[in-house]
């Protein structure tokens, strides 16, 4: 079995995959105001983004005390064991679930496991922009043109946005995340994460948008 990530918490979750520490990270819902109107209630979520394959065993350290823990969706049928510092269980295969606490819907750990991916990155060289695995980019705008590549490899996280424009065939893939929480959420440039004006043929496939100023 192989992980990709690399070891960090985010307000005290840590999480283990077949023994290895891997990323945590966080997407929030932002403070917004639109038309004089503010944000109420907002939620958060801690998240693992990986790949894998097989059978996994999946331990959480938990950071708060708490009673009762449930995986869904519930179809898999996955028993908790409840550990010194949380939980541990079984995932039958690569999934997406969501671990939630005493039934606290707004702050869920989601365990998001992806088989690895099979198409190898494209060749370096002239029209290919390749962010490397284990690493963290701030890219800002990100300008692709017809028949370029943008590629952002399992293990990257990318702070910026997407603009193809007149970019015919144009390629957005990988299995990494593009991230646009560094943004100001109500001020007046709220790009849209993959911006797709006049073109045709464009493929955008495996990426993780997340913490969206705009529509995605």
């Amino acid at each position: 079995m192989s992980v990709n990530g690399r070891s960090e918490t985010a307000s005290g979750f840590a999480v283990r995959i077949d023994g290895e520490p891997v990323t945590v990270r966080c997407a929030r819902e932002f403070p917004w105001v639109r038309c004089g109107v503010t944000a109420g209630l907002l939620h958060q979520a801690h998240y693992v983004l990986t790949s894998a394959r097989g059978e996994l065993d999946v331990e959480v350290d938990v950071p708060f005390p708490w009673r009762e823990a449930r995986v869904r969706p519930l179809r898999h049928g996955i028993v908790l064991e409840r550990t010194e510092r949380g939980i541990r269980f079984r995932l039958p295969a690569p999934a997406k679930v969501s671990v939630e606490f005493d039934g606290d819907l707004t702050n869920p750990l989601l365990i998001l496991v992806n088989p690895p991916q099979v198409a190898p990155p494209p060749p370096e060289g002239p029209g290919v922009r390749i962010f490397r695995a284990g690493g963290e980019y701030d890219a800002g705008e990100i300008r692709l043109g017809a028949g370029e590549t943008l590629y952002i490899e399992d293990g990257a996280l990318v702070r910026g946005w997407v603009v193809a424009e007149r970019a015919h065939g144009a390629r957005i893939v990988g299995r990494g995340i593009l991230d646009a929480g560094h943004l100001d959420h109500n001020g007046p440039h709220r790009p849209q994460m993959i911006r797709i004006v006049e073109s045709d043929g464009v493929t955008v496939e495996g990426v993780t948008l997340v913490n969206g100023p705009s529509w995605h």
